[in-house]
């Protein structure tokens, strides 16, 4: 596992598919760890890189400052 801040350094020719598990992962339970399941597997049956995309802070919160 390699946890990157941003995309700056996305090597796109040599990753040009990337299957991507996009959401709020404010812990790993039992549902997130087969959202990464599938994901991994998608990935791999079409060569593909795995990443999960999350969010520094709730999106709610970003999303609804004023509430």
């Amino acid at each position: 596992m390699k946890i990157v801040t941003n995309l700056e350094h996305y090597d796109k020719e040599k990753f040009p598919e990337l299957v991507v598990a996009l959401g709020n992962f404010d812990g790993v339970h039992l549902g997130h760890q087969e959202i990464i399941r599938q994901m991994i597997k998608r990935s791999n049956r079409i060569g593909a890189m795995a990443a999960v995309f999350t969010f520094k802070e709730n999106p709610q919160r970003v999303l609804h400052k004023d509430e």
